[in-house]
């Protein structure tokens, strides 16, 4: 089961990560990079695109599922 789980966040992880290196080169990708940058020169706040988020989230979902898939084994 626990194996079935960890390939599952590995799997969902890459399906992320991948979605958004897709997104982060459309064109709304590269509208939301530059909005957010003018944005960041208007007011200061920091502002982070969409496709960031989902390259994060796939990226700690890949490490979750290793983690998970060689968590409680003895070297």
């Amino acid at each position: 089961m626990k194996t079935l789980i960890a390939v599952l966040l590995i799997c969902g992880g890459v399906w992320l990560f991948h979605t958004g290196w897709l997104r982060r080169d459309s064109i709304k990708g590269i509208t939301q990079s530059a909005l957010a940058s003018a944005a960041r020169r208007f007011d200061g706040e920091t502002r982070v695109p969409e496709h960031t988020w989902y390259m994060i989230a796939g990226g700690l979902s890949v490490l979750a599922g290793i983690g998970v898939l060689y968590s409680g084994r003895k070297g």
